[in-house]
């Protein structure tokens, strides 16, 4: 390894580390800033507090970094531009409340067992979901300019050939699209975690799977959602692209029927964090009116 790749390295291990102090410190109510300085010897007190916390919590590099850079990379297709977006993340910027991202998925790992590998799991998805919506919105201004196009323009899941769809009194707008705004919110990690666990006990077990699929993904074709959703079925059954967009408009349906049901769901979309106006398109909007027809407002 050249000098450079050497630094490269470096620098690598340090961020991976900090992702995982910043996220550790708030999980355990700790000052924040205090395992960021010197995370290595952070992750020595850690040990202490948590014995039984899973190794790669607080192994030297357990690869969250590198997973960052690689979601971004799929979405941007620029390298730099990854890198930039992954230390906006990293700092903080991405999300106007202290702590940032990370903070807001230390508040989700309160209480959680550590000692798991599906803690570390569930942080990372967290993590992936967030740099992805934010992928997406750096690229949507190209986006929005390709759909004028009937050529160029990729239907995502919900979206007929004009892109919109039908939300009854709320007017036309994409039901998905919608969602994914509302989770770029400053609250968006704790909003979906809530949301899904809303879903998986009301809608349909094969709507909750085309969600997951799409999460993974938002910018996938209905029809790679539903090929994706049947080959991970266990009788291997496919579904169709169609299913995809209707299983998206139920979700919404029982969102709408089920969201005050959710614990603190009203700090959630309180004024100024999930508020309509702070959207920019009428997909959000569309979704924040429904989230507050629900709450009376």
């Amino acid at each position: 390894m050249n000098r450079s790749a050497a630094v490269i390295r470096i620098a690598m291990v340090a961020m991976d580390q900090i992702i995982r102090a910043a996220i550790l410190e708030r999980a355990l109510g700790q000052r924040p800033g205090l395992y960021q300085r010197a995370p290595m010897m952070a992750f020595d007190q850690v040990q202490r507090i948590v014995p039984d916390i899973n190794p790669i919590w607080v192994a030297r590099d357990s690869g969250a970094y590198l997973m960052l850079i690689k979601r971004i990379t799929s979405v941007l297709k620029n390298p730099q531009r990854a890198e930039d977006l992954a230390s906006e993340i990293i700092s903080g910027l991405t999300v106007p409340t202290p702590g940032g991202e990370l903070g807001l998925i230390g508040d989700i790992m309160k209480g959680r067992d550590l000692s798991t590998t599906d803690s570390f799991r569930k942080a990372m998805t967290l993590l992936l979901r967030h740099a992805q919506q934010r992928a997406i919105s750096a690229t949507r201004g190209k986006q929005n300019q390709m759909e004028s196009d009937p050529e160029t323009m990729r239907l995502g899941p919900g979206q007929s050939e004009d892109g919109q769809t039908d939300l009854g009194d709320t007017g036309k707008t994409d039901p998905v699209m919608a969602i994914l705004d509302m989770l770029e919110g400053p609250r968006g990690a704790i909003l979906l975690d809530k949301l899904m666990d809303m879903w998986e006990r009301y809608a349909r077990p094969s709507d909750v799977d085309v969600m997951r699929v799409w999460l993974e993904d938002p910018t996938r074709s209905n029809v790679d959602v539903a090929r994706i959703v049947g080959e991970r079925r266990p009788d291997g059954k496919s579904l169709s692209g169609s299913y995809v967009g209707q299983a998206m408009k139920r979700l919404v349906a029982v969102a709408e029927q089920r969201l005050t049901e959710i614990p603190g769901i009203e700090a959630l979309l309180d004024e100024g964090e999930m508020s309509p106006r702070r959207f920019a398109t009428s997909e959000a909007r569309a979704l924040a009116k429904i989230l507050r027809k629900v709450l009376g407002g």
